[in-house]
């Protein structure tokens, strides 16, 4: 990780440290947090924890995790010599909302620590932590390497997040090495999530991990109906099915909020001519370009090419002949306003909320009922509490549960939990419709008859048998060059020279994104017995031979592209 200052001015800087011993006001912990029955078992449990150890909290979604690990932490703080901890949260977007709870209980504000943190505040709170000062940092997965003299607890929130891995310039998962800085320290590690990773599922069943369950949600809100309507009923391939359409009419009429779940962002995915089939891709990538309407442009998501929308066909040059295939959230919008056109519509992704300044206004307007519909991908996903909001409709319910993802139903199933989730919060009851052509699907009935662990139990079976994670270890080797020709003879001389029996070499293969930024990728996975001697025995081998080839190993890979 890069410091946030020069190596020059270490020196000074230690010396400054005197100075920051005190930077954050001091905690109150006169606030009351109001705790419920389940809640206030869950929190005694965790409170009795004073060494390592990992405990789950494992509560459905609006069941008050985060009440139990704040009054945890202020039990913990006013009881430990220790007074430094440490809240993970895999999305910036989170922060606003923690801060304010925490701001809440404790009547000041914590540390926070992410990529839009000055780097005038990244050098206070180093020192801050450096000098043992009391804080308490609340970050994204770089906080993690904050260096803590007094730290007393760590806290993982949605635990499950895919956000915790880091998938370049050094590949790791923050919530396996807030577990493991845990062990060092010899602190309580709590994770916390409504959806937790089949990973953590396997280590409480295998009592690695303790675990408490919040059931219920908290105070008498009740979990939201969940609705799967059939998309192959539907007439002229609608994007809004009648069900749906029909509860966002009474929604409106009652004056509460609804959110439509489009997990993509732009108009379509996928531009095509309709005289000769040519289809526009990145001339960067192996990708389709994405097509944003309101800015006028072909998009590629990855490398971030631009083209105009194109007049005539670049193939067969027939003009006005493209056609858009395919559902983003400017198409979603589109239909929303001609079939509600007096309903206020927020859209609620990367390319609308740029700045923190947009994504608080959007906050505050969606608080302060200025919104009707909202529209979002997976930003919207988890934590996140807006009271007047009942009814939620997701787009493509079964978009994202298939392909070369080993985890592709777990995060689906997951995802869309947490995306029903927001509906019906406070007193009103909640309503999700699950729009699918499948709706026969194992996972979308697991999700409406609110059977997690049967689902869960399903996966981890078909993990053990085909010899996955969580039982096996794997490891991606991903090599990557200019010249296609170069990464292909590299990607085979590993393979020939892999020196492991006990292990199996699957590949190589060309990836699925096969080229990325000018650069041709090829892929190896390896899958042997968890521990180190898997990692130990493939130092000197993987390695790449031609300076031309680059080579990351990617221990317990989370991308599979």
């Amino acid at each position: 990780m890069m410091l946030p200052f020069s190596v020059e001015s270490f020196q000074k800087m230690i010396q400054e440290k005197e100075a920051a011993a005190a930077p954050q006001e001091a905690f109150d912990f006169s606030a009351p947090i109001a705790l419920n029955t389940s809640q206030a078992q869950a929190a005694r449990q965790l409170v009795a924890q004073n060494h390592f150890g990992v405990t789950l909290i494992d509560g459905v979604t609006g069941s008050g995790k985060t009440e139990v690990y704040l009054s945890v932490l202020s039990e913990t703080l006013q009881k430990s010599s220790r007074k430094q901890a440490l809240l993970l949260l895999p999305e910036i977007a989170l922060t606003k909302a923690s801060l304010l709870r925490f701001q809440k209980y404790f009547q000041t504000k914590p540390w926070i620590w992410h990529s839009n943190t000055t780097p005038a505040q990244k050098q206070k709170i180093w020192l801050a932590a450096l000098s043992g000062a009391p804080c308490v940092v609340i970050g994204a997965r770089s906080a993690l390497f904050l260096p803590f003299s007094h730290l007393a607890m760590i806290i993982v929130d949605e635990e499950h997040d895919p956000s915790y891995k880091q998938n370049e310039q050094g590949t790791y998962q923050a919530r396996d090495m807030a577990i493991l800085r845990g062990k060092i320290e010899d602190v309580p590690v709590i994770l916390a999530s409504a959806t937790p990773s089949l990973e953590t599922v396997q280590n409480v069943k295998t009592h690695k991990y303790d675990c408490v369950l919040l059931p219920t949600r908290f105070s008498e809100a009740q979990l939201p109906h969940l609705h799967v309507v059939d998309m192959r009923l539907e007439q002229d391939f609608a994007l809004l099915s009648q069900p749906l359409a029909q509860a966002l009419s009474r929604a409106l009429q009652r004056q509460e909020q609804a959110l439509l779940f489009v997990n993509q962002r732009g108009y379509a995915p996928v531009s095509l001519c309709r005289k000769c089939g040519f289809k526009w891709q990145c001339p960067s990538c192996a990708v389709y370009l994405i097509e944003h309407k309101a800015a006028g442009h072909l998009l590629c998501h990855h490398c971030g090419y631009v083209q105009p929308l194109p007049f005539r066909c670049p193939q067969c040059e027939s003009e006005k002949s493209r056609l858009v295939l395919g559902v983003g959230m400017e198409r979603v919008l589109e239909t929303v306003q001609k079939t509600f056109p007096k309903a206020r519509c927020l859209c609620l992704s990367s390319d609308t909320l740029s700045s923190k300044k947009r994504w608080d206004q959007a906050m505050e307007d969606i608080h302060n009922n200025n919104v009707d519909i909202l529209l979002g991908t997976q930003i919207l996903a988890k934590g996140h509490h807006f009271p007047n909001l009942t009814t939620v409709g997701i787009i493509e319910a079964d978009r994202n549960a298939s392909g070369c993802d080993l985890r592709a139903n777990e995060r689906t199933f997951q995802l869309l939990q947490q995306v029903a989730g927001r509906a019906g919060r406070e007193q009103k009851p909640g309503h999700v419709f699950l729009q699918t052509f499948a709706p026969e699907s194992p996972l979308l009935q697991a999700l409406c008859q609110n059977d997690r662990d049967p689902f869960y139990d399903y996966e981890l079976a078909d993990r053990q048998q085909h010899a996955m994670p969580p039982f096996k270890m794997l490891i991606a080797l991903i090599l990557s060059g200019r010249k296609e020709t170069d990464v292909q003879r590299e990607a085979r001389r590993l393979a020939q020279t892999f020196p492991l029996a006990t292990a199996t070499l699957l590949g190589p293969a060309p990836a699925p994104l096969s080229k990325l930024r000018d650069t041709y990728r090829y892929r190896l996975l390896i899958k042997g017995d968890k521990g180190t001697a898997l990692q130990n025995g493939i130092k000197a081998w993987a390695k790449s031979e031609n300076p031309a080839v680059s080579l990351v190993v990617d221990v317990d890979p989370y991308d599979f592209l």
